[in-house]
């Protein structure tokens, strides 16, 4: 990876509902960020309330299925 990409990658690991919900602040306090978030739910509780935060800001969530 190009080292002036990897200056610009954070990333994340721990509860994805404070996660989404620090970055939700950030993101309404700065409109020079976007972000694209990878959700891998399994075994999680992903609330919902926590990802409007995020509406009206320049972030995308992907969000990764699960076989049944």
């Amino acid at each position: 990876m190009d080292a002036e990409l990897a200056e610009k990658l954070v990333f994340r690991s721990g509860d994805g509902n404070a996660q989404l919900l620090k970055l939700a602040k950030l993101m309404k306090e700065d409109k020079n960020y976007a972000s694209l978030v990878f959700l891998d739910p399994f075994g999680m509780q992903v609330s919902w309330n926590a990802i409007a935060e995020l509406k009206g800001t320049r972030t995308d969530i992907w969000i990764a299925p699960h076989p049944v």
